[in-house]
């Protein structure tokens, strides 16, 4: 894929960023949700009331090759904070924090 898409205004956490981000595509969101916590600068962000937006940052990651290649390596490096692991450790800490 040349990249993801995800116009969303909410979501519950964004699986396919991360799947993204492990295929090291590109990803192109909205600046709104759970979005720009769980993406950080490894993505290009739109106003998603702003269709023109949207699309002048589909056409940034289509046509600069650079950009695409930088947003890509920002999300794969990004990608290796979501294990199993770290969730199980941080799950783990709430649950005793709570006791």
């Amino acid at each position: 894929a040349v990249a993801l898409i995800a116009p969303s205004l909410y979501e519950g956490f964004g699986f396919p960023i991360i799947e993204a981000f492990a295929l090291d595509c590109p990803v192109v969101l909205a600046a709104a949700s759970c979005f720009p916590e769980i993406a950080g600068d490894a993505a290009m962000y739109f106003d998603p009331h702003d269709p023109q937006d949207l699309a002048n940052a589909i056409g940034m990651v289509v046509d600069d090759d650079g950009l695409g290649t930088r947003l890509a390596a920002a999300g794969r490096r990004l990608v290796t904070q979501y294990t199993l692991a770290r969730m199980a450790e941080k799950t783990l800490r709430t649950y005793e924090a709570a006791l």
